[in-house]
Order: C-alpha cells, then structure tokens, then sequence
C-alpha cells in the first residue's frame, strides 16, 4: 500500500486526480471495512433532486392593462 494522504488544503481538482490514479491496493482499510459481494448485494442507486427546476412566468406588461 502506498503512502496516498490527503490534506486539506487540496484543491478539489487535485483530491480528484489523486482519488482517480488510486488502485485498489492503496486503498487503506485500518479505518473502515471492505465492503465485499454481500454489501452490494441488496444496495440500491439513489439520485438526488437537481437543485434547480425550470420555471416559466408569463407577465403581461402591457400599460393598457394596469
């Protein structure tokens, strides 16, 4: 296992590229469980909401209809 910390003060575009060039064999388990076939086995893809909906308003400015 390699030495992969992370501080801080890393820009996210770095914690990025660290977190994409890492194999699986730098992973550092002494803090969490591998989650192994029968974690997996009953999970379930959760999305989110965007967080913004497209909104359309009609007004009428028009002087005559003041």
């Amino acid at each position: 296992m390699s030495n992969n910390h992370f501080s801080l003060d890393m820009s996210p575009e770095e914690r990025h590229n660290k977190l994409v060039n890492m194999s699986d064999e730098d992973i550092d388990y002494s803090d969490i469980p591998e989650l192994d076939e029968e974690f997996f086995k009953n999970a379930k893809l959760i999305k989110g909401k965007p967080a913004t909906e497209v909104m359309s308003i009609r007004t009428n400015t028009a002087k005559n209809n003041l």
